[in-house]
């Protein structure tokens, strides 16, 4: 009689043993998916926040003085700054993205001085430009357009990439391969032309023997 009471407690301490273990499994389980939805709550919010961007200076970049072919002229710098929150490597461009009645920029003309350069969050730089104007250029208005953007990087196997770009304007004026390359006063070449004719007279009158004679008479 003892055997079977025995037994039968054994049985029931058995099953509230099963049971306990069954609850524990769960409620670790339940902590597990607790922990990892909390993390992914708190992981996503910080990945969207990542983001990448490019702005550049509001004044246009334009050329004050008329260029003349075969030329050189310094423009002025373009200031570029990394409005994103991850750091990227800008590169410089020159397009037209605008249509109008203007001659379009070759953009064999400009050379950047910097470019393809690395910028932190919130990082400016200051890219010196160099407009190089050749000998057969035509006259007139050109405009285009000064794009800098982010350098991105293709993932394996996908067809897009993702970038920020930021544009301003770049205008100059080419005149006329016939004027004078000197870039001297007007003065200036008056005096030249002054000395020339002074050196001519004193020639011909000493070749001439001509004496001239400056009476007073009272």
């Amino acid at each position: 009689m003892s055997l079977f009471c025995d037994r039968k407690l054994e049985r029931r301490h058995n099953g509230v043993g099963l049971s306990c273990l069954a609850s524990t499994r769960s409620a670790r389980l339940c902590c597990v998916l607790v922990l990892a939805g909390a993390t992914l709550i708190f992981v996503r919010p910080v990945m969207a926040l990542a983001s990448v961007g490019a702005g550049v200076g509001a004044s246009p970049i334009v050329l004050t003085s008329v260029a003349r072919p075969g030329h050189t002229y310094r423009l002025p710098s373009l200031y570029v700054i990394n409005t994103g929150t991850v750091a990227s490597v800008y590169r410089i461009r020159v397009d037209r993205l605008t249509p109008g009645p203007e001659l379009a920029v070759p953009p064999d003309w400009i050379h950047f001085e910097l470019n393809d350069f690395p910028l932190e969050p919130r990082q400016t730089a200051s890219v010196p430009i160099i407009l190089n104007v050749p000998a057969n250029a035509a006259p007139g208005s050109y405009v285009s357009d000064l794009v800098a953007g982010t350098v991105a990087e293709r993932a394996p196997g996908s067809t897009t990439a993702v970038g920020a770009q930021a544009a301003t304007k770049l205008m100059f004026q080419v005149g006329s391969g016939a004027s004078f390359p000197w870039p001297w006063p007007w003065w200036a070449y008056g005096l030249a032309v002054l000395v020339v004719v002074s050196g001519a007279a004193v020639f011909i009158q000493r070749r001439l023997g001509l004496r001239f004679q400056v009476e007073r008479r009272r």
